[in-house]
């Protein structure tokens, strides 16, 4: 006798397959399509291209003065496509030497003044308390001393016949950028600390350093990101 198959007979379950290594490889390594992202990178790329070979394709002596008539700056010609400064000296070969030193100096400023704003701004935010005060003078001390003067002073503890670095330079710039991104990230803290995830975090028994680390710091990304690092 011939079995039919029933109704409620059992079915086997279709298998859907995940993506494969290749598929999550390439959309790890998807390029942005938006036109801004594309300008901006583009010109990163040019910008750091142009500091690491500027001093092999350079002209002329930076600092050499190319013409006695001093005081009297060049027009730009097929000689000095930049012109000249007062001094005769050749404007373009001193863009193309001195966009390592510049690049060079804004990294190092940016990066440790990231890094400031970082710990002070969320240690601030987080742990509250006394801590939080001490750190709140700490960030409007920072915010009101004028920038300019406070590097010019800086500068002048260095000895006379010393030639400062560029990571010197970076250093001393950084000590005054810090503070915005700091106020900025204690406030944004602040309010990250009062959501339900941190305080399950808190239940669970997760260590500070941790729901800073892995819950609060990933949602400050942008924040950090786009956050200035100089003020005037």
């Amino acid at each position: 006798m011939a079995i039919g198959t029933g109704v409620g007979a059992a079915e086997t379950p279709s298998v859907t397959a995940g993506p494969t290594m290749r598929e999550k490889r390439a959309r790890r390594l998807r390029i942005p399509r938006s036109a801004k992202v594309l300008i901006g990178l583009g010109m990163l790329v040019f910008f750091v291209l142009l500091a690491a070979i500027g001093p092999l394709v350079a002209p002329y002596d930076p600092s050499a003065s190319l013409s006695s008539t001093n005081g009297v700056p060049q027009p730009p010609s097929a000689a000095h496509w930049l012109g000249t400064t007062q001094t005769q000296q050749d404007l373009l070969s001193q863009l193309l030497v001195g966009g390592r030193s510049t690049m060079l100096v804004a990294v190092m400023a940016g990066l440790v003044a990231t890094a400031l704003s970082v710990i002070i701004g969320v240690t601030s935010g987080y742990v509250g308390g006394l801590v939080d005060d001490l750190l709140s003078v700490l960030i409007n001390i920072g915010l009101v001393l004028p920038a300019l003067p406070l590097l010019i002073v800086m500068t002048g503890f260095l000895p006379k016949d010393a030639n400062p670095s560029d990571l010197l330079i970076g250093l001393i710039i950084s000590v005054t950028g810090w503070a915005w991104g700091a106020r900025v990230l204690r406030v944004q803290t602040l309010s990250l600390r009062s959501q339900d995830f941190v305080r399950s975090a808190r239940i669970i028994g997760e260590r500070s350093w941790r729901i800073i680390g892995f819950e609060i710091l990933p949602r400050l990304v942008p924040i950090i990101a786009s956050s200035p690092r100089w003020r005037p």
